[in-house]
């Protein structure tokens, strides 16, 4: 995977002006590209940077905003390896951001059938949850889905219920079956790892060879180190771009090892997370609107 220096100095500045967010939100496809463009996509050597600057000009970005994304200089490409060295649940402070619970299935290969998940926390740190329904892997394997939020006493719940789930046949890599909103209460939560801990889940399925889990992750946090900046986006931009160009494995820009040397499902979750804008896909605009986050443009 590449990570681009320059990116994160300069990928801030993609939507500051009103001309520059418009130009970002038009999508259209190019028969081929300009002279100028060939030329600003041959000055880098690096593969990766000019299969990025071709996706951006079939996006509809100009070339002043590849410049500014990408830079000029491949000097200020950094090779990274899989390693991301922080923790995958930062300890000293939670983002004031949405986040958002992940039920994983570690073996989707197998029919899990019928599925309820129970999540629940003490009112004092999660305010409540709510439903956001069956994840993009899953949708053509869930017969029909249903959620309930309620109280018991000082408890906040949320029952997830996935009815006649098949499996996604060939496939070894855990999956995100669905996600659930977490209304943090910012007062008395800490930190990401404290939410983290704050939170229980509990589960029955219909067939003994899968098991499920949870993680959690916060809106626009792409690399899941507790921050959201340029490296996210830069992140996404290289997803997008090995999707588009047929990639083989572009999921591999999403595996990360984290502090504790777990790999704590990092694609699966990752990849939801790149669903910045939340409409259960991932294309251009989640790359728009994280971009905006970042300028300052929107909240999320």
């Amino acid at each position: 995977m590449r990570i681009f220096n320059k990116v994160t100095a300069a990928i801030l500045a993609i939507v500051t002006t009103t001309a520059v967010a418009s130009s970002i939100a038009t999508t259209f496809a190019y028969d081929g590209f300009s002279s100028s463009q060939n030329n600003f996509i041959n000055s880098f050597t690096d593969e990766d940077l000019k299969e990025c600057a071709e996706y951006l000009f079939r996006h509809g970005f100009t070339i002043e905003d590849a410049e500014r994304i990408l830079g000029i200089h491949e000097s200020d490409v950094l090779s990274t390896n899989a390693e991301m060295n922080e923790d995958f649940y930062n300890p000293d402070y939670c983002l004031d951001v949405p986040h958002f619970a992940v039920i994983i299935n570690h073996a989707p290969r197998f029919t899990l059938g019928n599925t309820m998940v129970t999540l629940s926390a003490n009112s004092s740190y999660v305010n409540q949850f709510i439903g956001h329904g069956v994840s993009f892997p899953y949708i053509d394997h869930v017969g029909s889905y249903s959620t309930d939020s309620y109280v018991e006493n000082d408890m906040v719940y949320c029952d997830e219920t996935y009815r006649r789930v098949s499996a996604i046949t060939n496939n070894n890599t855990a999956q995100v079956i669905g996600k659930v909103f977490v209304d943090v209460n910012h007062e008395n939560v800490s930190s990401e790892a404290d939410l983290y801990n704050r939170v229980s889940m509990n589960y029955t399925i219909s067939t003994t060879n899968s098991t499920l889990s949870f993680e959690i992750f916060a809106r626009g946090d792409v690399s899941h180190n507790g921050r959201i900046n340029a490296v996210d986006a830069s992140i996404l931009l290289s997803y997008l771009t090995k999707v588009e160009n047929g990639d083989p494995d572009p999921d591999s820009v999403l595996n990360f090892n984290y502090l504790d040397g777990d790999n704590h499902c990092s694609i699966a979750v990752n990849k939801i997370a790149c669903d910045v804008d939340l409409d259960n896909d991932i294309d251009n605009n989640d790359l728009v609107i994280l971009n905006k986050y970042l300028a300052g443009i929107i909240v999320f």
